[in-house]
């Protein structure tokens, strides 16, 4: 004989059962929740950064940062040597003009004396003798001794002209040092003062950082222990309620789940009542403290 009950939309009354029995566990599940004293995991601290930004990298970017202005140094003082050595050579070049065009004036007015002396040798009808030769031979003389002269002026001229070349190229190496020094020692000061500012941050932000790990530290410690403690108190609060019964919120909760199971299992057979309820763990657990009295008063009920 089947006892199933069904509510008119065609659900077994145990079915039905089951829902409320449910419905008011998760009403005293979300009461529960509400009421319950969380404790976060974490303090949730944020850390300062740390730069792990190295000296090398420090100072490959400062250097990288200050290259075109290093470039144009070297450009700007090379560009002005070049210029005065451009100048000097333009003299030098002015200096052997001069000098060739003066041997060329030398050669040409001796050139002019010797017509001249032989004009005047032929009218006097003297072309060979001694005294003409005496007098072309001091021509020559005169002409070889005036180029020579010439030539060295030239010569000495521009030797002086490519002295000063030379000093100038002395002078831009020594230009060159100078800036490169300067550069560098302007490089070096802004690393140090880099290096320094991020040591002074880092070193900051590491003892900032340590005593936030020690403040977590302490309140892991904490929660551990409240943890514990609330663990031990569910434990000691259950083991009364298994003895005592609920009270409270969760008292009114299990007895309007006691009321509505008593309901079911009365309205059934004593015996079968009793048997379902015993094989029945879903009814066993949504009623807690209340199984047993509801077994007991079905056990003692008239059958």
């Amino acid at each position: 004989m089947s006892y199933v009950i069904h509510d008119p939309n065609g659900r077994s009354k145990k079915d039905v059962l089951k829902e409320q029995l449910e419905a008011l566990d998760k009403e005293y599940r979300d009461y529960e929740a509400g009421a319950e004293v969380k404790i976060p995991e974490s303090l949730g601290l944020v850390e300062k950064p740390v730069d792990y930004t190295t000296d090398g990298d420090i100072s490959s970017e400062v250097t990288q940062k200050h290259s075109a202005e290093k470039d144009a140094g070297i450009e700007k003082l090379t560009a002005e040597s070049e210029v005065k050595k451009g100048e000097v050579s333009a003299q030098k070049d002015e200096v052997v003009e001069e000098g060739e065009a003066e041997v060329e004036e030398i050669g040409e007015a001796y050139r002019e004396a010797r017509l001249d002396l032989e004009d005047d040798a032929s009218k006097r009808g003297l072309l060979t003798s001694s005294i003409y030769d005496g007098e072309r031979g001091a021509l020559d003389d005169g002409e070889v001794e005036d180029i020579r002269a010439s030539v060295m002026k030239t010569e000495n001229a521009v030797s002086a002209l490519d002295l000063e070349i030379e000093l100038l190229n002395q002078r831009l190496e020594r230009d060159l040092e100078e800036f490169n020094i300067a550069h560098a020692a302007k490089l070096s000061k802004e690393i140090d003062k880099l290096i320094a500012e991020r040591d002074r941050k880092n070193a900051s932000a590491i003892s900032y950082n340590n005593t936030l790990k020690q403040k977590e530290a302490e309140y892991q410690k904490k929660r551990k222990e409240l943890i514990e403690q609330a663990q031990k108190e569910a434990e000691e609060k259950e083991r009364y309620e298994l003895e005592h019964g609920y009270t409270g919120k969760k008292k009114e909760n299990y007895l309007a789940r006691y009321d509505l199971a008593r309901k079911y299992y009365k309205s059934l057979p004593r015996d079968r009542a009793l048997e379902e309820i015993r094989g029945d763990t879903f009814v066993q657990q949504y009623l807690g403290y209340y199984y047993q009295k509801l077994v007991d008063e079905l056990v003692f009920a008239k059958g």
